[in-house]
């Protein structure tokens, strides 16, 4: 359910209810996501589905119909109001990005400062084969709709190396069950926020 309509070297913050996953596609943020959420009893959103509400359609459509700056323009609108929302409500919130929500250094920075930025990350062959079925209607990625899937992933982690490394802490996604990831990231988070 959403709310209503740095560096590694960042000081500790001292209370941080909201937890953000974020990284590239294929690194598993939703479903590492709700495990976190189910575990420490926050609330889950995942900002994909705020975009999709906000738009009236999938994802894929709003690309298609406006390409990415439209897509962008919406979710940066959707993210503001889940930090809004959050902020007023003040309660362990658990919120699943999309791989380029926080490219902004702005947006970047406001999430470092008001809440636990994780990002989650994988080899570019881990996340070749985990975007295999991007085609497909349900699980299809705009972004990968080229010639080169691969290509595509290998340039975009290049080019959003730098922003991906200003998290409070990243985690390795290759190899691991998402239940083993949950269970890190919660321990890494359970200092940073008040019982939920």
């Amino acid at each position: 359910m959403c709310p209503p309509a740095g560096t590694q070297s960042h000081l500790s913050p001292s209370r941080r209810p909201t937890l953000l996953v974020w990284g590239f596609m294929g690194c598993g943020k939703s479903t590492v996501g709700r495990l976190v959420a189910k575990q420490s009893g926050a609330r889950f959103c995942d900002l994909d589905d705020c975009i999709e509400a906000a738009a009236g359609g999938p994802l894929a459509v709003l690309f298609e119909e406006g390409g990415e700056p439209a897509f962008r323009q919406v979710e940066q609108q959707q993210f503001a109001l889940v930090l809004d929302g959050a902020a007023q409500e003040n309660k362990c919130l658990v919120v699943a990005l999309g791989g380029g929500t926080l490219l902004d250094p702005q947006v970047r920075a406001r999430a470092l400062s008001e809440t636990f930025v994780v990002a989650l990350n994988a080899q570019v062959d881990t996340i070749t084969t985990r975007t295999s079925g991007s085609q497909l209607p349900q699980r299809r990625r705009p972004l990968l709709d080229g010639a080169d899937p691969r290509g595509t992933i290998e340039h975009l982690l290049k080019q959003r190396s730098v922003a991906y490394d200003e998290t409070h802490i990243t985690i390795s996604t290759d190899d691991r069950t998402p239940e083993w990831v949950a269970s890190e990231l919660l321990n890494r988070w359970q200092g940073w926020h008040p019982a939920c």
